[in-house]
């Protein structure tokens, strides 16, 4: 139908017991799913960034290793 599709490519050569070059296995993995999952990820830290710099006070975050992971511009 004419859809375009993202995709991730791989190949590997296929060769003879000579070492010579007889062909190519080409694999191609749809990455629709993953593409929109990672848009929809980053529409959400740009909504959260978004809140936390409309917060009138200064804001932080830690992360496990008691490092600054987020400090808005309050």
């Amino acid at each position: 139908d004419g859809t375009e599709r993202p995709v991730d490519d791989s190949a590997a050569p296929i060769r003879d017991r000579r070492g010579r070059l007889v062909g190519v296995v080409m694999v191609f993995r749809d990455v629709t799913e993953r593409r929109q999952a990672e848009a929809a990820r980053a529409e959400t830290l740009r909504r959260t960034a978004a809140v936390l710099e409309r917060i009138g006070d200064a804001f932080y975050a830690l992360d496990r290793d008691w490092r600054y992971a987020y400090i808005n511009a309050h």
